[in-house]
């Protein structure tokens, strides 16, 4: 995805994933069989060895990235400039900081990627300065810190769009993200018993930001959650509110979950501030789990704000108050599954916030199972996107960095060629579910079951790709405009008309035979031949797990097939010569003449 303007105001569809720099199992061992068999998978990168120390890496100038590993930290150095990157090697959660003495602190004008700091904050007073234009993708701090004025994130100044995304932060002692002078983006946070605010928000004109009203700060598919009473630094009790709008902005909350459990020292799940009249909030399709006396949203400017509440959803035994006015359809009755801190953010480390699990109020084990969101493991359709080897197709676009957003209506999961540690199943307050698809590199695959139909989706330019349900090729166009048959794009098992033009019972001079009865999983292939191809039904077999499909398409001067077998046989007639042959799984390929 190309890197917007920091400070548009319309980036509403295109929220910031973490970059993943390894081979995943996305990617096909490459290679050409003669005539014998083609199996297994590999990855090309180990694991980088870690160091004891950040000292060699801190700070960056330019792009720095820090080898998968544990580290030891002393809270110094952390200073990225405007225009630097300081990103962690490997998966999600590979980096870890081990912070052993002083305090959790430093400044990010440039980018921070993928960073798990480990440890209670020994010192006062925590907190990295976000400053005017600085990103934060992927920075999780489960333990906090409870010292004095401790907070995980602060503004020391306003001015140019901020963002975070992909980020975690629990038992701060002085407000979770204190982030309340500029406009900010924050996507795929998870908040968690942090006292005073759990987000705090507002652009302050005294600090630099001008027109105020008239920015936006958007906070969207995040969790926020006061499960245990927040522990507080010697500024104040514990008094934990949800988000907070401190100073005026134009405030957009939407696709969030917000809970509050009786516990002591909660407040309002939405506070409105006395200090930012003017202001226009629209919170839609987010979830409201309230236990507690607080009230849903409070206004505290006397009715100075204009305030829309549209398809929000509402369940718990606590306090329903909405006080200010507000246009749309406000809110219904409905209990949710929340999603833990882990779907939301990418991060497994999420998870270790104290106070949160699968065993607490509204959150559910079934929302965590491989990550998706169903109880069952059946599902409707297959969707399988596959990115063109020749990706990017654009000087705008960056090698490896296609992502995508798929809405469906009904709920969804990850398929055999998804990657849970980079991709994201989640769903929505309006009980439709969003797939995230990060960082596909060309020829590589990503594969989701889900129910229903696609109803909205948005792609990189600059990227080429196929898209196909229950093995039919087709267009994201075509899945949201009606014109695709959703009850009738395959047979049971998977098997669809994948004819290029020829009768399927014509025999071809050769076959290829993609074998999967002896093998232990799922096995994606695609082949490109230079001649004619037909997907032999007469001896092909279906798979037991319904897996079993192949799709063929006309790809320049030859035909494409992409194809996935399960404890099945997939057989194909063609002639002229097989290309390009990608395997990735267990699965047997031979190839044969048909005399």
């Amino acid at each position: 995805m190309s890197e917007p303007n920091a400070d548009d105001e319309s980036r509403n569809d295109h929220p910031t994933d973490e970059k993943d720099a390894s081979t995943t199992r996305r990617t096909f061992v490459k290679g050409l069989a003669a005539a014998a068999t083609v199996g297994g998978s590999a990855s090309l990168f180990g694991r980088a060895s870690a160091q004891e120390s950040l000292d060699g890496y801190l700070p960056p100038d330019g792009t720095q990235t820090i080898p998968a590993g544990e580290y030891d930290w002393d809270g110094d150095g952390l200073s990225v400039g405007s225009g630097d990157t300081l990103a962690g090697g490997g998966e999600a959660g590979d980096v870890v900081w081990n912070l052993n003495s002083d305090t959790m602190d430093g400044t990010v004008s440039g980018r921070l990627e993928n960073v798990v700091v480990r440890g209670d904050n020994p010192a006062p007073k925590a907190g990295i300065d976000l400053a005017p234009g600085g990103v934060i993708d992927g920075f999780v701090w489960p333990e906090g810190g409870g010292q004095s004025e401790d907070r995980a994130l602060y503004h020391p100044d306003g001015g140019s769009r901020t963002e975070v995304h992909n980020s975690a932060f629990g038992w701060m002692a002085n407000n979770g993200a204190y982030i309340d002078k500029a406009p900010v983006t924050m996507e795929n946070v998870a908040a968690v018993n942090n006292n005073i605010a759990n987000i705090r928000v507002g652009h302050w004109e005294r600090k630099g930001t001008s027109n105020p009203r008239e920015k936006t700060t958007y906070i969207r598919n995040c969790l926020v959650a006061v499960t245990e009473t927040p522990r507080h630094d010697d500024e104040a009790g514990s008094h934990a509110r949800g988000i907070r709008l401190r100073h005026p902005a134009h405030l957009v909350i939407e696709n969030c979950y917000v809970v509050f459990l009786d516990v002591d020292g909660t407040a309002d799940l939405v506070e409105l501030h006395d200090e930012a009249p003017g202001s226009t909030v629209e919170i839609r399709n987010t979830h409201f789990y309230n236990d507690s006396g607080g009230r849903i949203v409070r206004d505290k400017s006397g009715g100075e704000m204009d305030v829309t509440i549209e398809d929000c959803t509402i369940a718990g035994s606590g306090n329903r108050e909405v006080q200010p006015s507000f246009d749309g359809n406000g809110f219904t009755e409905e209990s949710v599954t929340v999603p833990l801190p882990s779907e939301i953010t990418g991060y497994d480390a999420a998870d270790e916030i104290d106070g949160i699990g699968p065993d607490v109020g509204p959150f559910s084990s079934d929302a965590t199972g491989s990550g998706g969101t169903s109880e069952s493991d059946s599902y409707d359709h297959t969707l399988v996107v596959h990115a063109d080897p020749e990706n990017p197709l654009s000087d705008d676009a960056a090698p490896g960095d296609l992502d995508m957003l798929v809405t469906v209506s009904g709920s969804a999961d990850y398929g055999e060629d998804a990657e849970p540690d980079s991709d994201r199943v989640y769903t929505n307050a309006d009980g439709t579910t969003t797939i995230k698809v990060n960082n596909l590199k060309p020829d590589e695959f990503d594969s989701f079951e889900f129910d229903g139909e696609v109803t909205d989706y948005v792609v990189d330019d600059g990227y080429g790709y196929t898209v196909s349900v229950d093995g039919k090729t087709t267009t994201f166009e075509n899945l949201t405009d009606g014109t695709f048959d959703y009850n009738g794009s395959g047979t049971p098992d998977g098997s669809t008309d994948t004819s290029t033009g020829e009768d399927d019972s014509t025999s071809l001079p050769k076959s290829i035979v993609i074998d999967g009865q002896s093998a232990t999983d799922v096995t994606t292939y695609t082949f490109t031949v230079t001649g004619d191809v037909n997907r032999d039904a007469e001896n092909s077999t279906s798979s037991d797990d319904g897996l079993t499909w192949c799709a063929i398409e006309d790809v320049a001067e030859g035909g494409k097939v992409v194809g996935l077998v399960g404890d099945g046989v997939d057989v194909f007639q063609h002639s002229g010569d097989v290309t390009d042959l990608t395997v990735d799984g267990d699965a047997a390929v031979y190839m044969a003449r048909n005399d």
